[in-house]
């Protein structure tokens, strides 16, 4: 997962079945592009963290 955090750190990801299909830093666009290749219903979204933002002070 730290190789996948890495590299998408920062934007949005669309998953399918276990699988990253597309990514971006805009949530609208990155919707439209996973739906025109799958159905709405198959698609998972998430945001990935940058290493900065996932740091916790006490």
């Amino acid at each position: 997962m730290k190789r996948r955090s890495s590299k998408y750190a920062g934007k949005y990801v669309a998953w399918v079945n276990n699988r990253i299909v597309a990514s971006g830093k805009n949530q609208l666009i990155l919707y439209q592009k996973a739906t025109k290749l799958y159905p709405p219903e198959k698609v998972m979204f998430e945001y990935i963290p940058t290493k900065k933002e996932t740091l916790t002070f006490l």
